[in-house]
């Protein structure tokens, strides 16, 4: 998926997405126009351990 399209779907920007690729928290491949996908799974995996570190953060009441 273009990181354009994946952006929309989760409501991020798509400097989050080139940023996550870049760093190696999302997969990214070549197109068959040469232009960079990026595997929704591994986004879906990525945000998940986001929220699961983001909920360990929290204090407890």
């Amino acid at each position: 998926m273009s990181a354009r399209d994946l952006a929309h779907a989760i409501d991020r920007t798509r400097k989050d997405i080139y940023n996550w690729a870049r760093i190696g928290h999302i997969e990214q491949r070549c197109g068959p126009d040469g232009a960079p996908e990026y595997r929704v799974g591994s986004v879906i995996d990525y945000q998940r351990r986001l929220a699961k570190r983001n909920r360990r953060a929290q204090p407890s009441s």
